[in-house]
């Protein structure tokens, strides 16, 4: 209907996805990691259903919270069942690569060199895990943030894209629309009992202008040229999508 009055136009696609919360063992869970799984196709759609249903089937309430995590095994089978019908990312700071990288980048400064190589040994695994399972269609993301650790996550991760030879996307991670809707979710989300702090983590999840993308990414030392290669990283895989 959109298109008929011309509001969207013709070439309009919707990607249709999943955030899922990505861990190795259900029984043994480290964190409910953050991770994003895109539908090329009407196979593609299947694949995350099946993976939505198993993944409730299997869900479980833990402090008073509905829990319904993919266990990497259960991903594996499926994206073996439909190949090339799935396009992955790292997801936000919340995905087991940003926590990595930013306990890295902390081991460093510490000068902790056990639980650097650690973190290296854990990041290596995880990015040859994808590679191996999606190929050409695994990216890495990541944010214009200005939270203090989503600028060192930016810093990093070029060298691990150019290391293992994956391309950057771009995403907000929105939450809310723009800039002045955010007093509206801060009080959306303190609205049941008990306050919740979110001024530092919501700060940005909003749908941003280039202006303000490419003011952010600048703390990062990312330059506006970076910034539009993202971008057509970005459309790329739109292009992939049916």
């Amino acid at each position: 209907e959109l298109k008929e009055q011309k509001i969207i136009p013709e070439d309009f696609k919707c990607a249709l996805g999943n955030e899922i919360y990505l861990v190795e063992d259900r029984n043994n869970i480290e964190r409910y990691w953050h991770y994003i799984l895109i539908a090329k196709n009407t196979e593609g759609h299947r694949a995350l259903r099946e993976l939505s249903s198993i993944a409730w089937y299997h869900g479980f309430s833990s402090k008073g919270m509905m829990r319904v995590p993919t266990e990497m095994e259960e991903l594996e089978k499926v994206v073996k069942k439909y190949p090339n019908t799935l396009i992955a990312t790292n997801g936000c700071l919340g995905g087991f690569l940003g926590r990595r990288v930013l306990q890295l980048i902390q081991a460093e400064n510490e000068q902790n060199q056990e639980e650097a190589l650690r973190c290296k040994i854990d990041i290596d695994a995880f990015m040859k895990w994808n590679i191996n399972l999606f190929g050409n269609d695994f990216y890495l993301e990541l944010a214009a943030g200005t939270s203090k650790e989503q600028i060192k996550f930016n810093q990093r991760i070029g060298r691990i894209a150019k290391a293992y030879n994956r391309k950057i996307v771009i995403g907000s991670d929105a939450h809310y629309g723009t800039e002045k809707d955010r007093p509206i979710h801060k009080a959306y989300l303190n609205s049941k009992e008990g306050d919740r702090e979110v001024d530092e983590f919501y700060k940005d999840a909003h749908f941003m202008t280039v202006e303000e993308c490419i003011e952010n990414l600048s703390k990062a030392e990312i330059s506006e040229e970076e910034y539009k290669q993202f971008c057509a990283n970005s459309m790329e895989i739109y292009d992939k999508i049916d």
